[in-house]
């Protein structure tokens, strides 16, 4: 979401991502149409990303951990804003969009628009392929190779 200050994780998908939920009183949140939504906390997930080289010849699986707020949405939500702050670059155009990471020189592979709007898979952990190689951790937990995203909440 282009809009998104945060990534949001929706409290109906925290058991597919084995999300721990630190419950916290997080207020102030509200979607596009201005109606309030309710946040229960926070949590740290573990996703799997399906990727090519800009060549397009190699398709890796890359690992990544999100720190997200847990709410009460129907669809999770990725921050536009917060994947530019760490070296991802979002393009959109007429004919499609693009999620790709400068440093490390990937393409996200499982991108899609459903109701126009752009959608990214992200595959939980426990349910990704085997054959995985690490590509950081988001929001400044610990960074194994690059950083996602670089936000904290609090």
């Amino acid at each position: 979401d282009s809009g998104a200050s945060t990534t949001v994780l929706a409290e109906s998908s925290a058991a597919a991502f084995s999300a721990a939920i630190s419950p916290q009183n997080v207020e102030g949140f509200s979607a596009a149409n201005g109606s309030q939504v309710r946040m229960c906390g926070t949590a740290e997930v573990g996703v799997h990303m399906f990727m090519a080289t800009s060549t397009g010849n190699e398709r890796i699986w890359k690992k990544a951990r999100l720190k997200v707020l847990v709410g009460n949405i129907k669809h999770n939500i990725l921050s536009v804003t917060s994947l530019a702050d760490s070296g991802w670059r979002f393009t959109q155009g007429p004919k499609g969009f693009d999620l790709y990471h400068d440093q490390l020189g990937l393409h996200c592979l499982e991108t899609a628009y459903f109701a126009n709007c752009p959608w990214v898979r992200l595959h939980p952990d426990a349910t990704a392929p085997t054959s995985v190689s690490a590509l950081g951790v988001v929001n400044a937990v610990s960074v194994s190779v690059v950083p996602l995203v670089q936000r904290s909440f609090g």
